[in-house]
């Protein structure tokens, strides 16, 4: 299982002017200063961030579906380039895979549309037993990832 971003963070990012100009329904955003609560941790977020989100299930090809996602907001490229000249924008990619070996392809159109509009990649993997088990809560490279996104 994946699930894939489109994320913009950095100091005041304009939430609903993103919203109403991708048509994007976000995932989730939050204000810089907000604070919420996660497994019993007190965070207070360092930045503005919007994020969309689709999901991946194993019965579709992943390059295909984000390839579909890249192109949903492609169609905006010039607002998606200004935004990138202000914010740190990303393609977030987190897999989920059943087992230790996991592949990823990306097509050279869907690279050369996010280094068109400036956007860069994150790419994040973890076994779904780690996942489910709560082992990578300990991994302190999953810490440093946490604390690089609040």
């Amino acid at each position: 299982m994946e699930f894939v971003y489109l994320a913009v963070s950095g100091e005041n990012v304009d939430l609903d002017e993103i919203t109403r100009t991708l048509n994007i329904t976000p995932k989730y955003s939050y204000k810089k200063g907000e604070e919420r609560f996660n497994r019993g941790e007190r965070i207070v977020y360092k930045e503005d961030r919007w994020t969309a989100q689709i999901e991946i299930n194993d019965d579709v090809k992943t390059e295909e579906e984000i390839a579909r996602f890249i192109d949903s907001f492609y169609e905006n490229k010039e607002y998606i380039r200004e935004l990138s000249r202000k914010h740190c924008v990303e393609l977030e990619i987190s897999a989920y895979p059943d087992i230790n070996q996991y592949h990823l392809h990306l097509s050279n159109e869907s690279l050369g549309k996010l280094a068109e509009l400036g956007v860069g990649i994150w790419f994040t993997c973890m076994l779904l037993e780690e996942f489910y088990t709560g082992e990578y809560v300990n991994n302190p490279q999953y810490s440093a990832y946490l604390k690089s996104k609040e």
